[in-house]
């Protein structure tokens, strides 16, 4: 927001999904694209080497939220079905090794290193994080006390453990830092006055602390 002034300034961040040698991937609502990187020259753009579109056993309100890699050549996606969370393994061509679906709903998924994933989220009085194996088993998830989980991002960080932020309740958010098997080290939540504050994306700074982006939004800002 600049001095004396409603006006607020954002930058808008897009968000790549992976980067093989020659290939990405981008995944919007249920449907993957592969994008040629073959560059010719400054003009040249990518081109579709495959699409795949996917579809759940109840055939509606499927989205596709995020990804991230697993193994080598191998992907988790992250989507939900109704108010469940839909998670798939796939290959490089986007071929279903498997699918997995959880009662709690999650929106944002993050590479353990191993092949494996981690996973935050919560439905109404539940909050959690979840760690799933390269073969779709449970490792482990921890409920926390507080309720209200919804989260947009997630990324691991430099000792071992994982860093969350999205929502806490109405007009909130919050920031969760975990350990390496998800055991709560420390809650933080932000509000805005007059407005509902946002956290949306999350990263490691270089002097050990964090950097978090969002919005506000409400009557007058």
């Amino acid at each position: 927001r600049t001095k004396n002034s409603n006006q607020i300034h954002m930058i808008l961040k897009p968000r790549t999904i992976m980067k093989p040698e020659n290939y990405f991937a981008m995944i919007f609502f249920s449907l993957i694209f592969s994008l040629s990187l073959q560059v010719v020259n400054s003009y040249s753009q990518p081109s579709i080497t495959w699409q795949r579109l996917y579809d759940t056993p109840i055939h509606q309100g499927d989205y596709s939220w995020d990804i991230c890699n697993s193994t080598q050549n191998s992907f988790f996606v992250l989507g939900r079905m109704a108010s469940r969370s839909y998670l798939l393994r796939i290959n490089a061509y986007g071929d279903t090794i498997w699918k997995r679906i959880d009662t709690l709903y999650s929106r944002s998924i993050v590479s353990t290193g191993d092949g494996g994933c981690v996973i935050p989220g919560g439905s109404g009085d539940t909050t959690f994080t979840m760690k799933i194996d390269s073969n779709g088993s449970l490792v482990w998830r921890k409920f926390y006390s507080f309720s209200d989980g919804s989260f947009w991002d997630i990324k691991k960080v430099s000792d071992g453990g994982y860093l969350t932020c999205g929502f806490s309740g109405p007009f909130m958010s919050q920031v969760l830092k975990v350990d390496s098997v998800g055991n709560l080290q420390w809650r933080r939540e932000f509000s805005y006055s007059g407005g509902t504050i946002s956290l949306l994306n999350v990263v490691e700074a270089y002097n050990g602390g964090y950097i978090i982006v969002g919005e506000v939004y409400g009557p007058g800002i």
